[in-house]
Parts: C-alpha cells; structure tokens; sequence
C-alpha cells in the first residue's frame, strides 16, 4: 500500500511538475538583463510585440490562443490563479514598488540604482517586464493545459486571452473578480445564485469592483472603465436571443455605469469609493431589481435599475 501511495504521489508530482519554478537563466537585450524559464524561446521573441510573444509562445507549446473554444480542456479559476502568482514571484510589481522589487529591477536592469531612475526610464521598463510577464505566464499556461481537467464558467477562455495580452490588469482582475464573487456569497449566504437578485448583484458590482482592483496601474479613468469593459464583455456569448445573456449584459450596463459615475483620479491612480460603499449601492438596487420573464421586458427595462428572472 505504502509503495502504491509514494508511486501515487511521485505521478501527480511529475504530472503538475511546471508548478515548480525552473531555474531562470540570464539573457542580455537593450542593455538589460534578463531572467527568463526558457534562454531559446525568449530570443527568437523578445523583439516581437505582446500579442506577437502570446501566439508565438503560445504555438510553441501546440495551442492557438485565437480559438480556445476548440479546445476541450480548460483551466481551472484556482489553477489560472496559483499560475499567476507563481509568475509574478519571479519579477517586480513597478506600480507599488518596494524593496524586494527594487532589488530584482536593479538585477535586471544594471544602470538603474534607485527609485528615481526607475521612474525616469519607467516606459521602457514597464514594457520589458510585461513582456517577460507575458512569455513566463504564457509559458505555464501551455503547459498546464492539457493536464488540467478543470473548467470554469466564471472566468471565460476568451478572457483569459485577452488577460495575456493586457498583463498589468491580471492581478488587480482576478482581485475584482474574485470580491464581486466573495461579496455575492457573504450577502446572499444560502441563496441560489444564477438569475436571481444574487445573479443581478455580482454582475452589477462586478465591473465596479474590477476597477477598484486595478486602479492602481491605469493613469486615466478612460483606461481603467475601457478594461473593466472588455473584460467583461469577453465573459459574454454575445447571443442575444439567450435571456439569460441578456440579463447579464444589462446588468454588466448597470455596473459599467454606475463605475462612470464614481470612478475618479488621484495622484497616478484611479480611484473608486470604498468597499463597503459600492457593495451598499449595488444591494440596494438588487433588492430593489426588476423582475423579467422576457427579453423584451429586459430591453424595456430602466437602465438604472438591475434586473433578475428568477427568485430565490
């Protein structure tokens, strides 16, 4: 039995073996230094653009990028998120800078010596580290794969597509994401969740709260509501004739709109009211929402009210 367990678990080891960082090796370009998983793939990319480097590697590793939907296997919301995190382990965060990321900018870049050089030379950094962001995450996706099993409805192919090349937004995404979902939870506890109030709930705070997260990286209020929107309308099918697609998209309206009306510039930031305030207004207009049974009825419906087609 025990040999059974240790031939078990040494499978799954080497099944989910990319979870383990390999070592980085050192490539030079530009007068900088970088650390990167693979010294062969990232020279034959590191001059192309960001989506040049998502289908190059992406063909690397027998995917394409461009049409997901053909793939039957999908990555989990938990797996897509470990992913992330074991990536950005490997380089800095240049829009909340502290001493860990200095240090690592200073590797990579070896003229830079402090804060203010990094902020005189923050364009051309911004857009190495993306890139490499970009290959490394890219990379671990493709090969996790065909591995993974999991499927998530929440967190769409075509999203995470549109993640890969908008690298930044990932972190402060998933954190909106996640607390539009997790406030759902907390304040409709025991109810069903799909059509209902609940349902108009998280969609209706759901861009708010994607903007809230990713403020701290966008330097316009055009930019941060300008993403917030394409995520969201990537999580659509965009077939009308579904109510429930429908629902979603006027409920997403409400949200987008009321983001608008809210959103606002402070300092190099965007900014948003606090948690607890966007989650008090979205609540009460869900309490409040307008029952539908038909599309029509939704089209018709107040854009400023948020709708639901089923109680709990």
């Amino acid at each position: 039995m025990k040999k059974i367990f240790v031939f078990l678990c040494t499978f799954v080891l080497i099944i989910l073996g990319c979870y383990e960082p390999s070592s980085l090796q050192v490539a030079e370009h530009e007068g900088c230094v970088f650390y990167v998983k693979d010294l062969g793939e990232w020279d034959s990319i590191k001059d192309k653009s960001i989506d040049e480097i998502v289908d190059s590697v992406s063909s690397i590793s027998g995917r394409s990028c461009s049409n997901f939907s053909s793939v039957s296997s999908g990555i989990s919301d938990d797996i897509y998120i470990s992913l992330y995190e074991e990536t950005m382990k490997s380089y800095p965060d240049i829009y909340r800078l502290n001493d860990d990321d200095l240090d690592i900018l200073f590797k990579i870049f070896p003229d830079v010596n402090s804060v203010n050089d990094v902020q005189d030379r923050f364009d051309t950094i911004e857009n190495i580290v993306t890139k490499m962001i970009t290959y490394d995450f890219c990379k671990r996706q493709s090969e996790m794969r065909f591995s993974s099993r999991g499927y998530s409805s929440f967190i769409s192919d075509k999203q995470r597509d549109l993640m890969n090349r908008n690298v930044k937004y990932i972190g402060g995404t998933l954190t909106g994401s996640s607390i539009a979902v997790s406030e759902t939870n907390s304040n409709y506890k025991g109810k069903k969740t799909w059509q209902t109030k609940a349902d108009a709930f998280r969609h209706g705070c759901w861009h708010a709260f994607i903007v809230y997260s990713t403020g701290y990286v966008c330097k316009t209020v055009d930019e941060a509501i300008n993403w917030a929107d394409q995520f969201i309308d990537a999580h659509e099918d965009g077939d009308k004739s579904n109510i429930d697609t429908v629902m979603d998209l006027h409920n997403n309206a409400f949200s987008s709109n009321y983001t608008r009306s809210v959103a606002y510039k402070k300092g190099v930031s965007v900014k948003m009211p606090k948690r607890r305030e966007i989650v008090a207004y979205v609540k009460n207009h869900a309490d409040s929402a307008i029952f539908a049974s038909t599309i029509n009825q939704i089209e018709n419906a107040d854009s400023r009210k948020l709708v639901y087609l089923k109680e709990f």
